[in-house]
């Protein structure tokens, strides 16, 4: 395994993950920009979906469903964490704080 998910050890594996793997780089990118992408949308189908009353009977979505987008966005904050750097702690703590302001999950 190329990624050693430490913090001692997690900005060299980054660095040879980017420079010595082949197109290591680009499939980090790519899994960077994947995750954004896949909130953004999740968040615009959101908004349609309020607009147009889809959420209304008889087309409600099953909770399942539902759960898939939730799930789907909080495996894109977790991906933020991978790199150890100034935008996984900032990106976290903000996440942390949203989390904190739901009803039962938060304290």
């Amino acid at each position: 395994m190329i990624y050693v998910p430490s913090a001692s050890e997690a900005w060299s594996s980054l660095q040879a993950l980017n420079h010595d793997v082949t197109l290591g780089w680009f499939i980090r990118a790519l899994h960077g920009w994947g995750s954004n992408f896949m909130v953004a949308i999740v968040l615009i189908h959101m908004v349609q979906v309020f607009l147009f009353g889809a959420y209304k009977f008889p087309r409600s979505l099953p909770g399942s469903r539902r759960f898939s987008f939730a799930d789907d966005t909080w495996h894109g904050l977790q991906w933020t964490s991978a790199a150890f750097d100034q935008d996984a702690y900032w990106g976290l703590g903000i996440g942390a704080s949203i989390a904190s302001r739901v009803p039962i999950v938060g304290p």
